[in-house]
């Protein structure tokens, strides 16, 4: 049987291998290097991700003229970009992170505030959970974005909770009473609220000082007017509790 030269190569090769993975990394780390070319390739899918989550965004917005059906579809799209960890990563990029703060801080100007709300809700679930591998980096430059919008926002909740809206609606209950019904968009607010103070309350001392005395009297009056409000709503009542 004659052995070929290949074979005997590897042969000699396994014979003064020290037995160690270091040659195998090395192989690994010649794999997984990129060339300049596929490098501005990926930059470029970036770049094209980040238009993309923009546009959806947009979607959430006041340049929405009331198309419910592109509103949800967007809306779909982007909670699934948050289950996978790149497409996370985009949601989070300060432009595309901003844009969402700006659309939240829209109002009851925007019809479709209750799914930006919802969105950014579980982008800050998301971002504090452990699972995530963020950078250290990365979270605290979040968390600083974060503190930066935070008047901003709980404001925005705030003014949401008390203002009358525009479906204002109520029922009959079994004892011939009127209810007025909360709404799903109060109920995102509320929602945003307690994320939201769970982040600052991860912030130690600077996130202590975010909470002014002003802010905290008027979110215990907007959460005992939805008590007072919407007596029946058990839903409002947990989240008011887990507020407080």
């Amino acid at each position: 049987m004659q052995i070929k030269p290949e074979d005997r190569q590897k042969k000699l090769n396994m014979n003064y291998s020290d037995g160690s993975d270091n040659e195998q990394d090395n192989e690994d780390n010649q794999e997984t290097e990129l060339t300049p070319e596929q490098q501005r390739m990926q930059e470029i899918l970036n770049k094209k991700g980040q238009q993309i989550i923009l546009a959806l965004m947009d979607q959430l917005s006041t340049r929405n003229k009331g198309d419910l059906e592109v509103a949800l579809n967007s809306h779909t799209i982007l909670m699934e970009f948050t289950e996978n960890d790149q497409c996370f990563n985009l949601l989070i990029a300060p432009e595309a992170l901003t844009r969402l703060i700006t659309v939240v801080c829209q109002g009851l100007n925007n019809p479709q505030l209750r799914y930006a709300m919802n969105l950014l809700t579980t982008i800050i679930n998301e971002f504090s959970s452990t699972e995530k591998e963020i950078s250290d980096e990365r979270r605290i430059s979040i968390q600083e974005m974060f503190g930066k919008y935070f008047i901003d926002i709980c404001y925005n909740c705030i003014i949401v909770l008390l203002q009358q809206h525009p479906d204002e609606a109520s029922y009959l209950n079994t004892t011939h009473t009127e209810v007025r019904k909360v709404g799903y968009t109060r109920l995102r607010a509320m929602e945003l609220l307690k994320s939201l103070f769970l982040v600052v309350s991860k912030m130690g001392q600077k996130g202590k000082e975010l909470v002014t005395p002003l802010l905290r009297s008027k979110i215990i009056d907007a959460m005992l007017h939805m008590i007072k409000t919407y007596p029946f709503c058990s839903l409002s009542h947990s989240q008011c509790i887990q507020i407080f």
